[in-house]
């Protein structure tokens, strides 16, 4: 396969600014789990175990928990790491991903047509190459690769699956657009049935447009609300459409007993029932917890998570009075994997099978700022003497397996722990924890596939199917060449730029943002300078400036390449971008994909004599989106059909003393810009011919709009038929 390597020679997520960058050694991790145990609880339940940290008075030196030990020093040649890996996993969402997607050259393909793969063309005397008229009926597979839960238009979904889906509460989802209206030249519902016709309005409505006020002599002006009258007391008015509206928040609470089906396969939306490895007992009250931010950004461990409902960027704060108030259960990672998920769908008591979630990987964050990977699970310590809480839980992501019969077989948690400090012993403290639920399947539908059936090779999310969907990751990559085959190399989850959450201030560790579909947006840092480093950037030199492209004019009459010193901020890094035109686009075909056109950099800085000015420094990145409609009116599909990166220049002062620094401010910019609905084209398809071919003006004056003869054939024919009902008029009209 591709090598999988990131934008910047790293993998992403944690590892990016840990093992890679670091260059530290790890152990190989552990084979993967035994199989899920058959058989339920024989004991039985004790009460709840406590979470605890191992305590280090500042009297005594703490000891290590930690069994594997790690070099201190980076060693000088490249190192082999086994990273966590599973199968039949979306790589888009998740833990220690990939900056692209890995792929194999073998699979490599190309559509090049304008249909997007998924939709059927309408238009029969059209190709697939060169169809505009086409219908795209299965909106809510947006995986590839992977069963999307109540799809039943999913070429991923088993037979079963689908039977399933269909027999649920929810039922399937929809799927496309309801059947096409035909426009007639009149309906029959605006036709009179009664005879004689005459007009049915009322003499009211007759005389509105005809009569007019000359003269009010009326004692009030205005118009008035008639008085409704009261309704005290009254037992039905609430119940009746007058006292009622469409949505009501108590629409959306349980009320009465709530019956639990028969099924034991899991549906969409239930919540799955869990309990401790170590007691046998309830956990978290009897179901899997995925805490969320409460309205003051505290973790609630009341919220559950639900079967095949991703949980994605959730973060949430644990505050404590005191290092050692905080330093407790909270934030002890063991209490969130001492955990049996059931198989089933059944209660606690009545659970016959538990699959344990089984720890496949440890990322630690030490107090010397470095990172190992690990298989092991440290324990939870509180260090009297530094002042630290060590391993306590910063993250934890739950992958959970579920075989096409809709029960759980495998649970895997990736988890990143590391210390919590304190400032002061009576300062309150904090801490940000992340926690995350994906779904997987232990099959691979996608394997009896061709890799241009579906385009589903590569298991991953997409952003529409095909036509974008707003708010969705907006699909990136830099084309990648083997011999006379190209491919895409796609960035996940899709364009991401400069961007941090939390701070104004520039960011050396370059945070990013996932630019979404449709959305503007606007991005960027106040860097600070000194004079030195102010003269170094205008020499294109220095910490905060890099080199990006080469880049080569698209559309020009004259290639043009270029490569533009900027700041670290506003790089994005490659050198021949591309754009999914729809959010299905396949990185294995990349007609699929629409090149981005940056625009040319003609000027270089340049410092002034006295070095207070640099002129023509870029200061600004702006990326352009087109978006057009396309296929059938009433299920109209976004693509992008233009795509351009233009880096932006200033002349930038340096106004502040020797002894102090400049700020200075730097911005990306996204735009997406809607064709306007003027330019979009109503395709319908020609009316059939008639019967025969006739002259163009054998009706004149009236035309008639037909779709051209297939032939002369039927020339001869028309004149002597022509001429034989005219000798029929004539005679009957001398008769």
């Amino acid at each position: 396969g591709f090598p999988a390597m990131g934008r910047r020679g790293a993998l992403r997520g944690p590892l990016a600014q840990g093992l890679v960058l670091l260059g530290l050694a790890s152990s190989s991790l552990a084979q993967q789990p035994t199989s899920v145990p058959t058989s339920g609880p024989t004991a039985e339940p004790t009460p709840t175990p406590t979470y605890e940290p191992t305590r280090h008075p500042a009297s005594v030196a703490p000891t290590s928990t930690i069994s594997i030990s790690f070099p201190s020093v980076a060693p000088t040649s490249a190192i082999s790491i086994s990273f966590p890996s599973y199968e039949n996993k979306s790589l888009t969402y998740g833990t220690y991903l990939y900056s692209y997607y890995p792929f194999s050259w073998d699979d490599v393909y190309s559509l090049n047509r304008k249909m997007p793969q998924g939709c059927s063309c309408k238009n029969s005397r059209a190709s697939d190459s060169s169809c505009t008229e086409f219908e795209c009926d299965c909106i809510c597979d947006l995986t590839a690769g992977l069963c999307d839960f109540n799809c039943c238009c999913d070429p991923d979904c088993s037979a079963a699956e689908v039977s399933r889906f269909r027999d649920s509460e929810e039922g399937c989802d929809v799927e496309g657009p309801t059947e096409g209206i035909i426009e007639m030249c009149y309906e029959a519902h605006a036709v009179n049935e009664k005879y004689p016709m005459a007009y049915t309005g009322s003499a009211e409505r007759t005389a509105d447009k005809l009569l007019c006020v000359a003269y009010d002599n009326s004692d009030i002006r205005g118009v008035f609300f008639e008085d409704p009258g009261d309704y005290e007391g009254s037992a039905s008015v609430f119940d009746e459409p007058k006292g009622s509206k469409p949505y009501a928040y108590e629409d959306f609470l349980p009320a009465g007993s709530v019956v639990r089906r028969d099924e034991m396969s899991y549906h969409r939306g239930d919540f799955m029932t869990a309990r401790r490895i170590s007691s046998e007992s309830r956990a978290f009250g009897g179901a899997v917890s995925i805490p969320r931010p409460g309205p003051d950004g505290t973790c609630m461990e009341t919220s559950y998570g639900q079967f095949m409902e991703a949980v994605r960027d959730n973060e949430c704060l644990r505050v404590g009075t005191s290092l050692e108030d905080v330093c407790g259960s909270d934030v002890n990672a063991t209490r969130f994997v001492d955990l049996s998920f059931c198989s089933a769908y059944e209660t606690y008591s009545s659970c016959s099978s538990w699959v344990d979630v089984e720890v496949n990987s440890v990322l630690v964050y030490t107090t010397t700022n470095n990172t190992r990977l690990t298989d092991v699970l440290p324990e939870l310590s509180l260090d009297e003497l530094l002042g630290t809480c060590d391993n306590a839980l910063l993250s934890v992501a739950y992958t959970v397996y579920v075989d096409p019969s809709g029960a759980i077989s495998k649970v895997y948690a990736d988890l990143e722990v590391g210390p919590i400090a304190a400032s002061s012993s009576e300062d309150p403290v904090s801490v940000s924890q992340t926690f995350a639920m994906e779904f997987a399947s232990t099959t691979s539908p996608a394997a009896g596939f061709a890799p241009s059936a579906y385009g589903s090779s590569i298991v991953r999310s997409k952003s529409g199917n095909p036509g974008y969907l707003d708010g969705l990751p907006l699909l990136w990559g830099e084309e990648a060449e083997s011999g006379s085959d190209s491919a895409i190399n796609a960035w996940i989850p899709g364009l991401e730029v400069y961007g941090s959450a939390t701070s104004a201030t520039c960011d050396s560790s370059l945070p990013q943002q996932t630019v979404n579909f449709g959305e503007d947006m606007v991005s960027g840092c106040v860097l600070s300078v000194s004079r030195d480093e102010f003269s170094d950037m205008c020499s294109q030199t220095g910490q905060y400036m890099t080199t990006v492209g080469p880049f080569q004019t698209v559309g020009a009459d004259d290639d043009i390449d270029f490569s533009p010193s900027v700041p670290i901020f506003l790089a994005l890094n490659g050198s021949n971008f591309y754009v999914g035109q729809f959010g299905n686009a396949d990185p294995l075909d990349a007609s699929q994909w629409l090149q981005v056109r940056v625009v040319s950099v003609t000027s270089t800085p340049s410092l002034s004599n006295d070095g207070l000015l640099c002129s023509d420094f870029i200061t600004s990145m702006h990326l352009r989106f087109l978006v057009g409609l396309v296929g059938e009116k009433g299920n109209p599909q976004k693509k992008i059909v233009g795509a351009e990166l233009e880096y932006t220049i200033e002349d930038v002062y340096f106004a502040a003393d020797d002894t102090s620094v400049q700020n200075m401010v730097l911005t990306t910019t996204v735009s997406f810009v809607n064709l306007p609905k003027a330019t979009a084209k109503i395709s319908t398809p020609p009316p059939p011919p008639i019967l025969f071919s006739v002259p163009d003006d054998v009706f004149y004056p009236f035309h008639i709009n037909a779709a051209p003869s297939r032939g002369g054939a039927w020339l001869p024919f028309t004149c002597l038929l022509s001429i034989a009902t005219s000798v029929a008029l004539v005679g009957r009209a001398q008769r």
